[in-house]
């Protein structure tokens, strides 16, 4: 569950003041901005604790915490305790995007995440768009921001409940498995019946499990650094950050671009617009999951059975045409005083582009390095919340520069190059990655044995410590 906890506000409003004076729509978007910078920040935080201690823990602490962050914004009397709270909902928050991904990556069999993981991305999206487009309607008809917090605690608080009763450890111990080489003969039945015995739900709701891993926590902090050297990962990190930044970018836009003339849309309809991205993130969960497992199945067929992670990457390519297009048509129907279904449509198609093309890249990163699953996501999704901090905090002073027009048809250029370079990766990516392994400034990212996954790919990429390599 992902709730968005911001005031949507119109030009012509102002944010009324915690203390009593008041509050632009500017200084207010700082709240947002900072939270978004923290939760990038927090990832990597947090992704070492879940590697090693596991997941399950850091659900419980992650959402409780932020819980309690969420009840603090809504009793602050201050900007300054304001903007304190909501970087706790941030660094808590972090925690929790970065365990959603891992915790499908523990679940599913490789020709299902993509499907799962299409399905987290969306209600993500649709969970963001929702939570501004309601806290649009109940700043409107109370006339108390507060309330967006209260509903907020409510809604995190039967969450973590949920997660406390119902929410088992999904991480896996590989140490206890009794495993063998290539060419041995396999332990019995009984042998491995000890390690892999069903817990009982008192025992399901220990809080930790762990350790899972003997890596120091320093090293896996790191890791995320070297692993961004990567091709793969560096693009999936680029895909992720213009195209999620340059969302922020018309999600912190959208109340001064629609809140003055000629539109001059009140909250109630700015909170009401974002039911457009909800319906374009949710046209996406096809589009970024069944259509990339359905193309990357036939091509497995067609080699013979042997699946590669670039396979998947064909399902990218309408997005290299859809996601400019969107972005020159805000920018131009803002520009232009068009109609106010152009620029609502435009970011109903920019956040369906968004989903899917982001969906794609991080399944093909993850599918590269499945071992470090936890440590690529952070790379990935941590670096986003850096650029997109930027971008949403620049947007503005951006179109003052530019103009609606030509700042987004810039935008528009960046992300084209950006996702056109998937046909590189198409071409080359297998190559690519395996040369890759072989870089000096990479080769301490090499992971520990008992990170290792029963895979023919970490064979194939030689970086894994472990002998037992077995096809999963």
């Amino acid at each position: 569950m992902t709730v968005s906890f911001r005031p949507v506000k119109s030009k012509s409003d102002s944010t009324r003041a915690l203390s009593g004076t008041t509050y632009n729509i500017s200084k207010t978007a700082y709240l947002f901005t900072a939270s978004a910078l923290m939760q990038g920040v927090g990832m990597f935080i947090w992704m070492p604790l879940i590697t090693k201690y596991g997941r399950r823990v850091c659900y419980v602490f992650t959402f409780g915490f932020c819980t309690l962050c969420i009840l603090w914004a809504g009793f602050a009397t201050d900007f300054h305790g304001e903007l304190v709270a909501r970087l706790g909902i941030g660094l808590f928050s972090g925690g929790a995007e970065c365990l959603a991904p891992l915790t499908i990556t523990d679940l599913f069999f490789v020709h299902e995440r993509g499907r799962y993981m299409s399905f987290y991305q969306t209600f993500l999206s649709m969970g963001v768009s929702s939570g501004i487009m309601f806290s649009g309607i109940i700043v409107y008809k109370t006339d108390d921001w507060r309330n967006i917090y209260w509903l907020g605690a409510i809604l995190y608080g039967v969450s973590t409940l949920v997660v406390i009763f119902t929410f088992p450890e999904t991480a896996f111990d590989r140490t206890r498995q009794r495993c063998f080489e290539v060419g041995t003969t396999a332990p019995a039945k009984d042998a491995l019946s000890s390690t892999t015995s069903k817990k009982s739900y008192v025992q399901s709701l220990a809080i930790s499990n762990g350790p899972f891993t003997n890596e120091s926590l320093l090293t896996i902090f790191l890791r995320p650094f070297g692993a961004i050297l990567l091709p793969a990962v560096a693009w999936a990190t680029m895909v992720f950050s213009v195209t999620v930044g340059f969302l922020v970018a018309i999600t912190s836009n959208f109340g001064v671009a629609l809140g003055d003339a000629p539109y001059n849309f009140n909250t109630l309809q700015l909170g009401l617009c974002f039911i457009s991205a909800g319906i374009g993130a949710l046209l996406a969960a096809p589009m970024g999951g069944w259509l990339g497992d359905k193309i990357t199945t036939i091509a497995t067929r067609k080699n013979g059975g042997t699946r590669e992670p670039e396979m998947r990457l064909p399902a990218i390519i309408p997005h290299i045409i859809i996601a400019p297009f969107a972005l020159v048509l805000y920018g131009v129907g803002i520009e232009h005083g068009l109609h106010w279904i152009c620029p609502a449509f435009a970011f109903a198609l920019f956040n369906f582009s968004t989903v899917a093309a982001t969906n794609i890249a991080m399944m093909y990163a993850i599918e590269v390095y499945k071992p470090i699953a936890g440590e690529i996501v952070v790379a990935v999704v941590g670096l986003k919340g850096v650029i997109g901090f930027g971008l949403s905090f620049g947007t503005n002073l951006w179109v003052d520069s530019q103009g609606y027009q030509n700042a987004f048809g810039q935008m528009a250029a960046i992300a084209g190059v950006f996702l056109a370079a998937v046909l590189i990766f198409m071409r080359w990516g297998k190559s690519i990655r395996l040369a890759s392994f072989q870089w000096r400034a990479v080769q301490w990212t090499k992971w520990h044995a008992d990170r290792d996954y029963p895979s023919a790919g970490a064979e194939n990429h030689k970086i894994a410590l472990s002998d037992v390599k077995i096809d999963e």
